[in-house]
């Protein structure tokens, strides 16, 4: 472009000194006027040829999908726990110490609070007494009743009355351990219920846990998924946080009912747990979408990546020098996940501006714009 004007501006230049030097020799005023209005063409002449510089239009892209092919679908969901504990001591007392607060996590087996142990290690100690008394008694009546010194009768009560005493001292013994409380699942700390010092029934809850092995991840499916429930797999979600972490999910559920919305609800759980994530948290799920169909040959397009002019339906290809031609193509129908299905025209392998269509012209430079939009509930857009 800089070659083309430096000529230009050379021959405006010559142009220019030839009509100054006719100017001097001519008297004529009709002459001068004829020279000027030449002068004047061959600028405007002149400036039209020059090149001019074409606005780069930034537009976003789309494959075209073939029917029956395995779509990805994506949704937004959220991370509930599928299971709340209510953890309480199997034995009344004195709260004597609380290890854990609220947003604690705590392992299986982890000791979480311990009541005051006075008087059950007392009523284990009578226990163990009476059991060692009744013990060395029954071995005495067991020689004895070898000896026929005394009766098998009173030999059998002894040892009836042994295991009784046996049975009391194991319940004493059970009633001691259950002084300390242990969790039952690993997870977070909800909610303390009662401070150290105050006096707690047996089954009172202390703490409430979330049971971190058993959160789950709920997220809404619009109807058409659910009617293709079982065409649905590899299942998988990731944290804003962490979008480096994939976890992967089972599914659960899909509520069989509509909510206001007509959307259906679908459980997926983590099929190895959810380590780095807590109850509440949103996640971005994807999961994968099979659909068989006699129809061959055809492939799907979003509604505003088509255009009409004079009654013809038109695509924008981008070119692989990143510049656009439209492309006639011929539509078959609109399927049931608001996209047209395109069955002449394009061989399925092109690239196509998907937004932004009533704005380009045909051979316009463009820049694709590489972006995926996750808040598109099923790539509806």
């Amino acid at each position: 472009m800089g070659r083309l004007w430096l000529k230009v501006s050379h021959s405006l230049l010559f142009f220019y000194q030839q009509v100054k030097f006719f100017l001097k020799i001519s008297d004529s005023k009709i002459m001068k006027k004829y020279l000027y209005i030449a002068l004047i063409a061959l600028c405007v002449v002149s400036c039209k040829d020059a090149p001019q510089a074409q606005m780069v239009k930034t537009v976003k892209v789309i494959k075209p999908e073939a029917l029956g092919m395995v779509m990805d679908k994506q949704f937004s969901g959220i991370v509930k726990e599928a299971r709340e504990i209510s953890v309480g001591f199997k034995t009344g007392g004195q709260i004597a110490r609380i290890l854990v607060k609220e947003g604690d996590y705590v392992r299986k087996g982890q000791v979480i609070a311990v009541l005051d142990m006075s008087d059950y290690r007392l009523g284990v100690e009578a226990s163990q007494i009476q059991y060692d008394q009744l013990k060395g008694e029954v071995e005495r009546l067991k020689v004895l009743a070898k000896a026929k010194s005394v009766s098998g009768n009173d030999y059998d009560k002894a040892v009836a009355g042994l295991r009784q005493v046996g049975v009391k001292l194991q319940s004493d013994k059970n009633q001691l351990s259950y002084c300390t409380l242990h969790s039952p699942a690993s997870g977070y700390v909800q909610q303390r219920n009662n401070e150290v010092g105050e006096m707690v029934q047996a089954g009172s809850p202390i703490v409430s846990l979330l049971d971190v092995n058993g959160m789950e991840v709920e997220v809404d499916i619009p109807a058409i998924l659910y009617v293709h429930r079982n065409s649905l797999s590899d299942f998988r979600c990731v944290s804003s946080l962490n979008p480096d972490q994939s976890y992967p999910l089972s599914l659960v559920s899909i509520t069989p009912k509509a909510n206001n919305t007509q959307l259906y609800t679908m459980k997926l759980a983590f099929a190895h747990g959810a380590k780095g994530l807590t109850s509440g948290m949103n996640v971005n799920v994807s999961m994968n979408m099979s659909i068989k169909t006699p129809l061959t040959n055809l492939i799907t397009l979003p509604v505003n990546a088509l255009f009409k002019e004079h009654g013809k339906n038109y695509v924008w290809i981008v070119n692989k020098n990143n510049t656009v031609e439209r492309r006639e193509v011929e539509i078959n129908s609109f399927n049931q996940y608001g996209k047209v299905i395109i069955k002449g025209g394009l061989q399925g392998d092109e690239t196509i501006v998907k937004a932004g269509v009533h704005h380009l012209s045909d051979h316009q430079k463009v820049q694709i714009l590489d972006e995926s939009s996750k808040t598109n509930v099923g790539d509806m857009l």
